[in-house]
């Protein structure tokens, strides 16, 4: 199965066209703002079409401050918020610009956007409903209702909601985005391929449409188009981090070490909580011979998340160069407890206690090993999932060369193949 982000509507969409208030708390009619204060909040809308959220920020609580139930400037003080990343301020700020203005369907998609992003499903597919309901010929309004569709692993319901917003907009790209991360749900990927360059020919500036496709050929086995996709993705927007943490993993595996530790830090510097951008660069260290600083990564992670399977992946690899082989099994068994995708650490499991001559346990761990990975009885596959350096070589060729006989099926035996 294809893993996709949905990288959609859902975290990059630019901010609707902001509606006026109409209404107050009370369901009264809202002072219309003075024009000092509506130039502000233009100011402010205008400043994030330019990415200057912090700047946008001021304008919008300059006009919260001198009129507090003006909804428009709490959706533009959330769009600030959640552009620089503080998606719980920004979903308290629009749930009280949907309060302030309960008629502004912009709020409610938006509000919706938010709850998709904080994995709140069913509240997002209720804001983006009355969104649909205010504004039935807005195509947006539907495309969010069927994200929201999705998320709850309604596919069928979304399809219906994304067709919908074909009819009325048969030209909008984010249409055919969103057709294209469904049909890649589905396993359909030569549809979804076609819908997300169909995107990308109706919207050549969308970042995420560029996205979407190079996530499906990067997982389809086409890196180098893949990685052209992904600098145009993060070119067309800067602070699109999960499509620089694709690229620098691209990056890596064509060993430019160089260039993918930098966007590693950039990833981590927009978002230090992210802990697969702090594995790959402890893993980036480890390449080359920085023990410590690997180590120290390792040690962030555990500090952060303690059954994080990054930390104890990261450690483990460390402890192994340092040839604690006991303290590694530890790190190994940790990792493997909480890894989507054990098979690199029961590799190096197998591994360390084959070195510790339990060898019975050993070549068990290496038959668990090799049915994910097929290949594991190849030096280069198995040195490859353990960052073996030049003084491990010879002692896994030895460790393969005695055990690959474990590996190699009976005639009667069924083979293993990759899911």
């Amino acid at each position: 199965m294809v893993k996709l982000l949905l990288v959609g509507a859902i975290l990059v969409a630019a901010p609707l066209r902001p509606a006026m208030p109409q209404t107050s708390t009370a369901g009264q009619p809202a002072a219309q703002p003075s024009a000092e204060i509506s130039a502000a909040i233009a100011h402010g809308f205008d400043l994030l079409s330019k990415n200057d959220a912090a700047g946008a920020a001021t304008d919008f609580r300059k006009a919260i401050e001198a009129e507090p139930t003006l909804g428009v400037a709490h959706r533009g003080l959330a769009l600030a918020l959640w552009a620089e990343g503080n998606l719980a301020s920004a979903l308290h700020e629009m749930s009280a610009a949907v309060q302030l203005s309960p008629d502004d369907a912009d709020a409610h998609l938006d509000l919706a956007r938010m709850y998709l992003q904080s994995d709140q499903p069913n509240d997002a597919l209720s804001h983006a409903q009355e969104a649909a309901r205010l504004a039935p010929s807005n195509s947006t309004a539907h495309v969010v209702v069927g994200e929201a569709l999705l998320a709850k692993k309604e596919e069928d319901q979304a399809e219906l909601e994304f067709k919908k917003a074909l009819e009325l907009s048969p030209n909008d790209g984010a249409v055919h985005l969103e057709l294209g991360q469904l049909r890649a749900l589905q396993q359909r990927f030569g549809d979804a391929k076609n819908e997300f360059r169909r995107a990308i020919e109706l919207s050549p500036d969308s970042g995420p449409a560029y996205a979407a496709l190079a996530d499906l050929l990067a997982e389809t086995g086409h890196g180098t188009e893949a990685r052209a996709l992904l600098e145009k993705a993060v070119a067309l927007d800067p602070h699109d981090w999960q499509s620089e943490y694709r690229l620098a993993t691209l990056l890596t595996e064509a060993g430019e070490a160089a260039h993918a530790t930098a966007m590693f830090e950039d990833v981590l510097r927009v978002r230090p909580d992210f802990l697969p951008a702090r594995e790959q660069l402890g893993l980036g260290l480890l390449r080359r011979g920085d023990l410590n600083g690997a180590a120290a990564q390792a040690g962030a992670i555990v500090a952060k998340s303690p059954q994080a399977a990054e930390g104890h992946h990261l450690m483990a690899l460390v402890l192994w160069k340092r040839r604690d082989y006991d303290a590694s099994l530890a790190e190994c068994a940790m990792a493997i407890e909480n890894e989507a995708d054990p098979t690199a650490m029961l590799a190096l499991q197998s591994l360390e206690l084959w070195q510790l001559e339990r060898k019975k346990e050993a070549r068990a761990a290496l038959v668990r090993a090799a049915k994910a990975e097929p290949k594991l009885g190849s030096s280069e596959v198995f040195c490859r999932l353990v960052y073996c350096d030049l003084r491990d070589i010879e002692p896994v060729r030895e460790f393969l060369r005695k055990n690959r006989w474990a590996l190699t099926p009976s005639p009667d035996s069924v083979e293993v193949k990759r899911p």
